[in-house]
């Protein structure tokens, strides 16, 4: 049992990562309990989320961004259960978490209020084979109400590909990514789905223009190992809205673009991503990369038409 200020990490961190990525990084006041057995083991916890930054709390349940005040009582419970099969190389993982909040939202129908409960359940399964081929899946659904809203929604993300025995040990892989999104906001039902605390850049590119909700994001990597302390990787994406006349939200939930009679299309853009890996010493790693964002229509209607750079450098001394 762990009890204090602790990260939460949980599968590929699609949902719960500790988000290494910023400056401070992601905490919660919790109690965690931890229970192993030979075949399955199982987190069950109940967390505030610490919020440094003072905003996190309205951006990442879906808000614009209207000048709410800082909101610390942001309150998550979960349970996450880890089937260990006899082979290390097969991966069944279950979970089952809950969004609470006490702020009082206006819904899209008439003028009541209400705090949010959303429910979210799914399940994730990782495969890999000794010649090299590797599966990641990863399927969820929520229910319950964002502010007096119904709230509905899902997503899923699948990942496949092939890690070469050859020198340099190149691997190629393909991943789709997928979550629905809300086109109709004056009907009273929030379809979009949160994608609650993740560690999301890992996933849909290094800019972060995009979060796991109303999306497509088509996925192509490559990397290899020039030499045996320097990893590169190359990944290209290809984002689409899931509803045109929803909103475009970044990995915190912010808008980036919105156009609600759905005239701007659907091809938000693509993203190229260059990283480097250079593990310099056991306790010493170095991260660098570059990225470029080329918008597509809806991104040139409603935000820019001009192409986005990102590049940087990133020390990690691990003690």
């Amino acid at each position: 049992m762990r009890i204090g200020r602790q990260e939460l990490s949980y599968g590929n961190e699609r949902l719960v990562g500790a988000f290494d990525w910023d400056n401070v990084g992601r905490s919660f006041d919790a109690i965690k309990a931890v229970y192993v057995k030979k075949k399955w083991s199982a987190d069950v916890f109940a967390a505030r989320l610490v919020d440094e930054h003072g905003f996190n709390f309205p951006r990442q349940i879906g808000d614009d961004d209207e000048g709410y005040p800082p909101l610390p009582h942001q309150e998550f419970y979960g349970a996450y259960l880890k089937f260990l099969n006899d082979s290390p190389n097969h991966k069944l993982e279950v979970y089952g978490f809950l969004l609470r909040d006490n702020f009082a939202r206006r819904g899209e129908v008439g003028r009541n209020t209400d705090s949010t409960n959303i429910w979210t359940v799914g399940t994730r399964q990782e495969l890999r084979s000794n010649s090299g081929f590797y599966f990641d899946g990863e399927f969820a659904f929520q229910t319950g109400n964002l502010g007096p809203n119904d709230h509905r929604a899902l997503a899923l993300a699948g990942t496949v590909g092939k890690r070469f025995s050859s020198a340099g040990l190149p691997h190629a892989g393909f991943e789709y990514d997928f979550a629905t999104g809300d086109g109709d906001f004056r009907d009273g039902k929030s379809r979009e789905f949160i994608n609650l605390f993740p560690d999301n850049h890992i996933h849909y590119g290094y800019m972060d223009l995009l979060g796991w909700r109303n999306m497509h994001d088509f996925r192509f990597n490559f990397g290899f190992d020039p030499t045996s302390k320097l990893s590169f990787d190359a990944d290209y994406h290809k984002f689409l809205l899931h509803k045109g006349d929803g909103r475009w939200s970044n990995a915190s939930g912010f808008t980036l673009g919105f156009d609600p009679s759905g005239g701007s299309g659907s091809e938000i853009g693509q993203e190229l991503d260059f990283t480097l890996r250079f593990p310099y010493k056991e306790h010493l790693n170095f991260l660098a990369g570059y990225s470029l964002f080329l918008p597509g229509r809806f991104a040139k209607l409603t935000r820019t038409s001009d192409l986005s750079h990102f590049s940087y450098i990133q020390t990690r001394i691990n003690f």
